[in-house]
């Protein structure tokens, strides 16, 4: 499990900045709602009530919202899932490499010719380069999302640090790093010295940490 992260929804609404009912209507919609489905179902079972979601959930949740922001209508986000699922078999579209979106559609690349593009939606072929912009996750050798440089020198990644975030060279937790920042005087030099990173990863994991609080 470790491997796979484990995030509640508080920590999904602070990393992907999507407010707390949409992620609940795309998790976990309310019983009474029988023709609402969740758009994503969580790696992890309910655990005397506590519901929690893996990396991958994590990932799906940020690029779903990539694509509402690009102008995708929920409807065609929720759909373009849904076929990707079934008919490419493809168990966490949304964290696969090969997806993409020229803000009309969503499509997936198709093959080794990334010119070569398929509207998920109409199932046709597009031959226009939908130049992606989800550059700041990393995909491993399968073409699933490893880990994601959420902000300038800071990752999330499953496998380090229990997939909390931390500076990207180190893998040191950035709330660790800001919290002795504030308690020595923020100097940054000194505690790039306690951790042996560089001053500005100190400033990159205090300034994430600032970030996540509003």
């Amino acid at each position: 499990m470790l491997d796979r992260g484990i995030y509640t929804l508080s920590e999904v609404r602070r990393y992907t900045k999507v407010p707390t009912q949409t992620l609940r209507n795309w998790f976990m919609p309310p019983s009474d709602r029988t023709d609402h489905r969740p758009v994503f179902r969580s790696q992890w079972d309910r655990v005397d009530g506590d519901f929690a979601v893996s990396f991958l959930n994590l990932i799906e949740a940020h690029v779903a919202s990539l694509f509402r922001d690009k102008g995708i209508k929920s409807r065609d986000i929720r759909r373009a899932h849904e076929i990707l699922k079934s008919r490419w078999k493809i168990e966490h579209p949304f964290a696969h490499a090969d997806l993409r979106t020229d803000g009309k559609a969503i499509i997936l690349a198709s093959g080794d010719d990334s010119d070569l593009l398929i509207d998920v939606i109409r199932n046709q072929m597009l031959f226009e380069n939908a130049k992606p912009y989800l550059d700041r996750i990393v995909y491993g050798a399968s073409k699933m999302a490893e880990s994601w440089s959420i902000a300038t020198g800071v990752q999330i990644n499953p496998r380090i640090s229990f997939g909390a975030p931390t500076i990207s060279h180190g893998g040191i937790s950035t709330r660790i790093v800001a919290n002795q920042f504030l308690a020595n005087g923020q100097d940054a030099h000194l505690v790039a010295g306690l951790f042996r990173i560089t001053p500005q990863s100190v400033i990159n994991a205090y300034q994430f940490e600032q970030y996540m609080l509003n």
